[in-house]
């Protein structure tokens, strides 16, 4: 979800606020908005806003951002080219994408209590990490491009891909886009006090990790593409043992865990 979806849901709960802020004062719905800023493993940094809806209930919403953490290694990929398999490396840099907009509820067990169920959902890229290598792969020539494939992985893979018309090789790794969440807390977002803190943990059931390559090669031409023309899935019966338990790894982390502090202040 883009940003500015965000801002004009964060705005539109400050303005029914400020226009609510006299009629519902009794009910305590919405008569109160409070701004913060947060910190945790769902993102270094993010903005929030929130509202009560009644004495048990708060709601907020708001965007976190993650670094765009980098790390590189080096693959190994084999082709076969004029009747012979040839073998080559590449190294491939991979980036994280962690910038989630949340929309949360946090249910009290009492007028007075800071303590707190929540239950919402997070929305993001459905691509955690984007790998992509950093130079064009080794061996091939240039009207190898996009045409030749790469045999990915091992124990006789009929899995192929090719690079991209400038011979680079991308690939990512994809989860749930939408990721609903539960957790415990303790704190309120809005209090009579101008400053209140919130500590939050649980975690966000983004579904089941897989790994993807890109190929540039129309199955059906076998004519080059400037654009993927196949998602190929890749799994751990494509390679050998100790890759293999990598990937089946990566696919059994389904849920996140949560730890996060945030700091409001209340506006109206």
């Amino acid at each position: 979800m883009k940003s500015k979806t965000l801002f004009t849901a964060m705005f539109m709960l400050m303005s029914f606020g400020v226009f609510n802020a006299n009629a519902q004062e009794d009910k305590n719905m919405f008569n109160h908005v409070s701004l913060g800023f947060s910190t945790g493993t769902d993102g270094l940094f993010g903005f929030h806003a929130a509202a009560p809806i009644g004495d048990y209930v708060q709601t907020r919403m708001g965007i976190s951002f993650m670094p765009k953490f980098k790390y590189d290694t080096d693959v190994t990929y084999t082709y076969n080219k004029n009747n012979v398999d040839h073998k080559g490396s590449t190294n491939l840099e991979g980036k994280l994408n962690m910038t989630d907009f949340n929309w949360l509820f946090d249910f009290y067990v009492s007028k007075s209590s800071s303590f707190h169920f929540t239950a919402g959902f997070y929305v993001g890229k459905s691509h955690l990490i984007d790998a992509y290598s950093t130079e064009p792969v080794d061996g091939l020539d240039p009207e190898d491009y996009a045409v030749l494939g790469l045999k990915i992985g091992e124990n006789n893979s009929d899995k192929f891909a090719t690079t991209d018309m400038n011979g680079y090789v991308d690939g990512f790794v994809k989860v749930g886009s939408f990721k609903p969440y539960l957790g415990i807390g303790f704190g309120r977002a809005v209090t009579k006090k101008r400053v209140s803190v919130l500590f939050d943990m649980g975690v966000q059931f983004w579904g089941s990790p897989s790994v993807y390559v890109h190929s540039y090669n129309d199955p059906n031409t076998f004519l080059p593409s400037e654009t993927p023309t196949q998602e190929i899935k890749i799994t751990s019966d494509d390679f050998g043992e100790d890759d293999a338990k990598i990937l089946d790894t990566i696919s059994k982390i389904k849920v996140f865990p949560v730890l996060s502090l945030k700091i409001f202040g209340r506006i109206l």
